[in-house]
């Protein structure tokens, strides 16, 4: 049960860089694609059911998970819904899994074309830098790994990390 984590301010090219990985998964491998917005459900059914329901014969790849609740929850609703104590309980699982962290982390101008281009009116500019930072500090605290960019040749890498590390059930 292979699975990777990418997280990162919107613009920064999560999509694309999971568009990439699942287009090198074995094909053995079923893929499960996930991308999490607002909080629709308990943080417990949220982020670790999904987890705990994914079979050695599948491969997930999410796009955002409890890091980008840890950040947009404060920001547009005043607080996040994903405890301290429920944050070290997700990163202690993904860590225990093998999962392979990534914190996408383009440059700042780069980010903000990327907004502009799509209209994005979500993520308000003056919050661009605040919450590149968060997760750049998030990613320093947790070992998550940063990258600029997601090449062709560290999708695969990403891949191949993967199903090294998967925690297997047996």
């Amino acid at each position: 049960m292979p699975v990777v984590i990418i997280e990162g301010v919107d613009g920064s090219g999560k999509s694309t860089f999971a568009d990439k990985i699942a287009a090198l998964v074995p094909h053995d491998y079923e893929i499960i694609r996930d991308h999490k917005g607002p909080l629709t459900d308990p943080v417990w059914d949220e982020y670790v059911t999904p987890l705990m329901n994914v079979r050695d014969d599948q491969f997930l790849i999410a796009d955002r998970w409890h890091v980008g609740e840890m950040i947009y929850g404060p920001l547009y609703r005043g607080k996040s819904e994903v405890t301290p104590a429920e944050e070290r309980l997700i990163e202690l699982l993904l860590s225990r899994m093998g999962a392979v962290r990534i914190i996408m982390q383009p440059g700042l101008s780069t980010v903000r074309k990327r907004l502009g281009d799509r209209g994005e009116d979500f993520l308000l500019a003056e919050n661009v830098k605040e919450v590149r930072e968060f997760y750049g500090n998030y990613a320093d605290k947790h070992n998550w790994d940063v990258i600029p960019n997601g090449t062709k040749q560290l999708a695969q890498a990403v891949v191949d990390s993967a199903i090294a590390n998967a925690w297997v059930v047996t």
